[in-house]
């Protein structure tokens, strides 16, 4: 006879497994879709658009372009970057949802020999329509030795969750973000402190609480580094990645900010 906690134990199990299992096919569709990436982006094919969404974003360490259009449009004017493109290995896959993940890892450049001469960070935001896994962001930036860490970004992560806790989105925006900051999110782009102070409005609100949670911090170079975590506020919680980069006075401020 099967007890109480027995039962319990046996549900809980089941639905550990099921998670699991629903995880490691969302992983190799995502995986599927990378591998589809780089075989088109070698390619240089015009059937690229198709992998990424309308209001898609790409950023490099010269080029920043959002559309679906223009971010073909740079890959094919990039083939120094994009050429050679051989291989791609993801390090984490953050899973906001079936249908929403963001996804860190490696790109490798190999020469004619297959031997590999080069690599670059990537970060992409994946969100699924229809069938398909979309590309929403993508971040592709060389690989440098660096000793910038997430400890140098913790004051900073903390002073965005003061202003956002507070009631003056002028000053969050002038203080957080670099002058030609961007701002995405639901498929809406702000750029420069006056559509983002736009955007923040929201946290004129005096019922309102958000906190960030670190899940992971990569040094990029000097004065890059990705930062990915949970926003949480009473009723949801959800991801954000934040491309923090040194101004003028070696002082972190964001250049990107996503959520879903």
């Amino acid at each position: 006879m099967i007890t109480k906690r027995r039962a319990v134990l046996l549900v809980f199990f089941c639905l550990l497994f099921f998670m699991n299992a629903a995880t490691a096919s969302v992983a190799k569709d995502v995986g599927r879709m990378r591998n589809k990436w780089l075989s088109r982006v070698n390619k240089n094919s015009k059937s690229l658009e198709r992998l990424y969404l309308k209001q898609a974003l790409l950023i490099t360490r010269e080029e920043v372009a959002f559309g679906q259009q223009q971010v073909v449009q740079l890959i094919g004017q990039r083939r120094d970057l994009f050429d050679g493109l051989s291989s791609a290995k993801s390090r984490n896959l953050f899973e906001h949802s079936d249908r929403k993940i963001l996804d860190v890892g490696a790109l490798y450049i190999e020469d004619d020999q297959d031997n590999i001469t080069d690599s670059l960070h990537y970060v992409t935001a994946w969100r699924k329509v229809g069938d398909d896994w979309l590309r929403e962001v993508d971040i592709i930036l060389p690989m440098v030795k660096t000793d910038a860490v997430g400890d140098d970004i913790g004051p900073r992560r903390a002073a965005w969750v003061k202003y956002a806790n507070g009631d003056d989105p002028e000053s969050m925006a002038t203080e957080l973000f670099l002058h030609d900051a961007m701002y995405l999110n639901n498929s809406e782009m702000s750029k420069g402190y006056a559509e983002i102070a736009k955007r923040l409005s929201f946290i004129v609100n005096s019922t309102f609480h958000i906190n960030l949670t670190e899940k992971q911090v990569y040094g990029v170079d000097d004065r890059t580094i990705i930062d990915i975590g949970n926003w949480i506020t009473a009723e949801f919680v959800g991801y954000y990645l934040i491309l923090w980069q040194k101004d003028e006075h070696d002082v972190w401020k964001i250049y990107l900010y996503f959520n879903f």
